[in-house]
């Protein structure tokens, strides 16, 4: 039984690379225990006993950095409090990965929800009861600066809207998620009730032409407001198309809006 083994030979035991080995040796964490007359330096069995607790430690994705400082624990100590800290921090990986994995499927649905729309045609109308709180700002500025700070945490969780006034007046704001309580410094108006609803994919002018469309099929509304959902740029141009959910208010019958054209 060998009793002293060249770095080939260990790379070629627990399958890493020479360079590897190199590298725990620069850090100090694992170095040869032996040089021979030849000028060679060798690994024993207490190398290759700390080697596969390096290796089982990395496996488990502890930082180099905590090992270094833990290997020298008789008591393992600090081996059981470094395995726990990263324990920890998997459970917080694994909770970003969630929320990115939740937050794809909700993007697409959303796409697919529009994917469905023939909007050379004829637009499906339907009702909807919703809950919202609409928050609107003075300005474009405050506006987008306050989409993007509640959107650090959860980017579906808000969405920017429009809400046209019985005076024609529009609103900007941003709806809140229904767990969201808004400041109370805010201006605020709830949407809730019974609503019919279009979805439509089209440039700004457009959604205003299909508004307009709206106001004179059903000359009973009262009260609208548009969901964006996300815009995407039409290629070789600058106009960007939004995704968007129209809701209003209507006592007339009607399950679509038919012939409608683009501007």
């Amino acid at each position: 039984m060998n009793e002293f083994f060249s770095i080939g030979e260990v790379a070629s035991l627990y399958n890493v690379s020479i360079d590897t080995l190199r590298y725990y040796d620069k850090l100090g964490l694992l170095k040869p225990g032996v040089r021979k007359k030849n000028g060679y330096r060798y690994y024993c069995w207490d190398q290759l006993d700390k080697l596969e607790l390096l290796l089982t430690a990395r496996s488990l994705n502890v930082p180099l950095q905590k090992i270094s400082s833990a290997q020298y624990d008789s008591d393992l100590s600090t081996f059981e409090s470094v395995i726990t800290d990263e324990i920890y921090q998997s459970k917080i990986q694994m909770k970003k990965l969630k929320k990115i994995i939740n937050d794809s499927n909700n993007f697409l649905n959303i796409i697919k929800k529009y994917q469905k729309i023939d909007t050379e045609h004829s637009l499906e109308i339907v009702e909807e009861y919703v809950n919202y709180t609409f928050i609107f700002f003075s300005s474009r500025v405050k506006l987008l600066n306050a989409i993007h700070s509640e959107s650090k945490n959860n980017y579906f969780s808000v969405a920017q809207c429009s809400c046209l006034t019985k005076n024609n007046d529009i609103l900007e704001g941003m709806i809140l998620p229904d767990s969201t309580l808004p400041r109370e410094d805010l201006d605020i108006k709830k949407i809730e009730g019974t609503y019919k609803k279009v979805l439509f994919i089209g440039c700004l002018i457009d959604i205003l032409n299909l508004w307009e469309r709206i106001r004179i099929s059903f000359s009973d509304v009262v009260e609208c407001f548009i969901l964006y959902d996300f815009g995407y740029p039409l290629q070789g141009q600058e106009k960007v198309q939004h995704c968007v959910t129209i809701y209003f208010k209507s006592k007339t019958n009607a399950n679509m809006i038919n012939n409608y054209s683009y501007s």
